[in-house]
């Protein structure tokens, strides 16, 4: 199979074709081994590309974006230049969480995921216009979207199945979302990341991670003949794969890099890192362009993954199962030494083999006729598939029946309601970081905004009560999203953590962070009367150093993150839905520095019970860490009690909502509305390096 495959890949690729992948707020472009490695977008503020794909010959890249919007975190999908001019939005998403996008070059639409309630297959023109629902996905794990552009169908992942167990599986449907069905079942939990498709061997990849062990797999279309190609993936994010140089390329978030293997040369074949310094990877692309010397790649692709005598006009090559695919008729090419691999797992398959001629997206391909049901078929390893099975299709040579290109075959997608919540279990707790952050708070003498320094209303409201006891450390807290950024209270900080001590210049408040019970551990703290207010700040240009390799232990585990920067600093607040508050005891919380944190985790579900009411809660991934910092001069109340906030999907999506809250701070009084969850905040130590 592997010689066969050779001969499908023979021809030249363009020495054009290039891979790009997402770093941080980055797309970054390099050639095929990784040279010339430019940045060709920059996102605006705080930015995550979480996923690219593009176009092939048309210049054209695709990427879905979170950055930080005018009222909360945006998603967006844009489209830039390929030569890394050029910069259009073409949708923002709000709230909604895009995972992963695929174009389809030949009906130039644009396909999505979104990860949110409803999780759910979206699709539009290339223009942005004519957004559509193409599936109802509720309740899944969602991984990355690959279009079979040929075939007209779409494949997607799901790494917690609850239609199998909770395990991963890999899906396919119709371009209109009809005829779904699981191609790959029964992966392990949560370790299903990316997925790609070699339409011209006829292969779907795909990628499975756990702790720093990432593997690459493949299979036919139809999910027959799996088989493993590396074992040494590290922490794998994407794959992709470069068919014309017979490479797969993926992102390793071990250590920030891209590496590439051989497809065809056994496991672990030629693996080689060829962009490593990356600041934290992501999505992952190849282009792949036809060569000029083969203007029309005709019979080379047959979309048959085993060496069964597949197509040419000599249908009477007995002597060996590998009947070339060359378009010469020269099927007297014998170099393919293994024709018993997989020769079996698509042999219907190839009886429509031979519709492959020209890139036209015909029908004739239809991955539905590699129904597994011809997975084992009894014309085995006697290499004479050769004599007459395929030798039907001879008769089909001129198969440019693009009569079936009608992608959108009925405009009422269908729902399947087969994929459910994402029920992953809670990781096993191991608090065994022993925490190194010997924070000893000094007096900070120049420390300004004091406990009772804002304009205080003198309404009767605040006249009498007594300071309220606050929510101490050890208490984890449920963040929501402003729904307009409050920029009145404008103040300096001097603030002291165990990274140091620096000036913070607030800027807005953007988050408001409620105490909460969550899998029961704190049954009171939904009832505490104050909360955390976060306040987006900055420090001074080149004041701070990125930090890698943070240990932090908490009730989901051990995970390690690199700090980028600090980005917020947490003020403990009083509320009330009534009025002005009273101000806060002083003494009885702790303020919080907060670093943008990077760094990837396994999605956990958890209970949340907080004022609003009660969620269920998946984590995503590791979105600030909150050290206990020391202002004014005060002493921190437990330096080893820090908090890491997690980018956090929410059922139901938003609360009853609080409108407006009343709250006051040592900058002043003010009122806050708020949105839906953004981040789910727990205790936990921390070690630095």
């Amino acid at each position: 199979m592997f010689a066969l495959f050779a001969v499908l890949a023979a021809p030249a690729y363009s020495a054009a074709d290039s891979i790009y992948f997402g770093d941080f707020g980055f797309v970054k472009k390099a050639g095929l081994a990784g040279t010339g490695v430019q940045t060709i977008f920059t996102g605006q503020v705080d930015p995550i590309v979480e996923d690219v794909a593009v176009e092939a010959g048309t210049g054209k890249l695709y990427l879905v974006l979170e950055q930080d919007g005018p009222m909360f975190n945006q998603q967006e999908i844009r489209v830039v230049n390929t030569d890394g001019s050029g910069n259009t939005l073409l949708r923002s998403l709000g709230s909604q969480f895009p995972l992963s996008i695929a174009v389809d070059p030949v009906a130039a639409k644009l396909y999505w995921l979104e990860q949110s309630s409803p999780s759910r297959m979206m699709r539009m023109n290339l223009d942005g216009s004519g957004v559509e629902q193409v599936l109802n996905l509720s309740g899944s794990a969602l991984r990355q979207i690959r279009i079979d552009s040929v075939a007209r169908q779409v494949y997607w992942g799901n790494a917690v199945d609850t239609a199998f167990g909770n395990g991963g599986s890999i899906y396919r449907a119709n371009l209109d979302g009809s005829g779904a069905v699981a191609v790959i079942t029964g992966l392990s939990t949560n370790t299903l990341k990316g997925i790609a498709l070699d339409l011209a061997a006829g292969k779907l990849y795909w990628a499975q991670r756990t702790v720093n062990a990432g593997t690459v797999l493949r299979s036919n279309l139809a999910g027959t003949g799996i088989e493993t190609i590396v074992t040494s993936a590290g922490n794998i994010v994407d794959v992709a794969v470069h068919a014309a140089s017979a490479k797969v390329y993926w992102t390793d978030a071990t250590v920030d890099r891209v590496a590439r293997a051989n497809i065809n040369g056994g496991l672990n074949s030629n693996v080689e890192t060829i962009v490593s310094g990356l600041s934290f990877v992501t999505g992952i692309d190849v282009e792949n362009l036809p060569a000029a010397a083969t203007p029309t790649p005709t019979t080379a692709r047959t979309a048959t993954p085993t060496a069964t005598a597949t197509v040419t006009s000599t249908p009477t090559l007995t002597a060996t199962a590998t009947a070339t695919v060359l378009p010469t008729a020269t099927a007297t090419v014998t170099a393919t030494p293994t024709p018993t691999t997989t020769t079996t797992a698509t042999a219907t398959v190839t009886v429509t083999a031979t519709p492959m001629l020209t890139a036209t997206p015909t029908a004739t391909i239809i991955p539905t006729a590699t129904a597994t049901a011809t997975a084992t078929p009894t014309a085995t390893p006697t290499a004479t598939a050769t004599s007459s099975p395929t030798a039907t299709p001879t008769e089909t040579t001129t198969p440019t029946a693009t009569e079936t290109v009608t992608p959108t075959a009925t405009a009422t997608p269908t729902t399947t309601a087969t994929v459910t919540a994402t029920a992953t279990g809670s990781p096993t707790v191991t608090p065994t970081a022993t925490p190194t952050t010997t924070a000893t708070p000094t007096a900070l003498a120049t420390a300004t905004a004091t406990g009772t320094a804002g304009p205080v209303p003198t309404t009767t409201a605040i006249t009498t009560p007594q300071p309220t006891p606050s929510a101490g450390p050890g208490t984890d807290f449920l963040c929501y999203y402003g729904k307009r950024r409050l920029y009145s209270l404008r103040a300096q900080l001097a603030l002291e953590d165990p990274l140091g001590r620096s000036v913070m210049q607030l800027y807005s408040v953007d988050r408001l962070c409620a105490p909460a019970d969550v899998n029961g551990a704190n049954p009171d703290a939904p009832d505490l009367p104050d909360e955390l207010t976060s306040h987006v700040a900055r420090v001074r240009a080149n004041e701070f150093k990125r930090i890698r390799n943070v240990v932090i232990s908490n009730a989901l585990g051990t995970s390690t993150v690199d700090l980028v920067r600090p980005i917020a600093v947490l003020i403990p607040t009083a509320k009330s839905q009534v009025g002005p508050p009273a101000p806060l005891d002083p003494t009885n919380a702790d303020h919080y520095r907060c670093y943008r944190a990077r760094g990837r985790i396994e999605p956990s579900a958890v209970v949340v019970v907080d004022e609003q009411g009660t969620y269920t809660a998946e984590t995503l991934e590791p979105r600030r860490l909150c050290l206990a910092a020391a202002v004014d001069g005060a002493e921190v109340l437990d330096p080893s009690a820090h908090l890491l906030c997690y980018k956090t999907r929410t059922d139901p999506r938003r609360g009853p909502g609080i409108d407006p809250y009343y709250l006051r701070n040592q900058l002043g009084a003010f009122t806050l509305r708020t949105a839906r969850p953004a981040e789910l905040c727990l205790r936990s130590t921390v070690t630095l390096p």
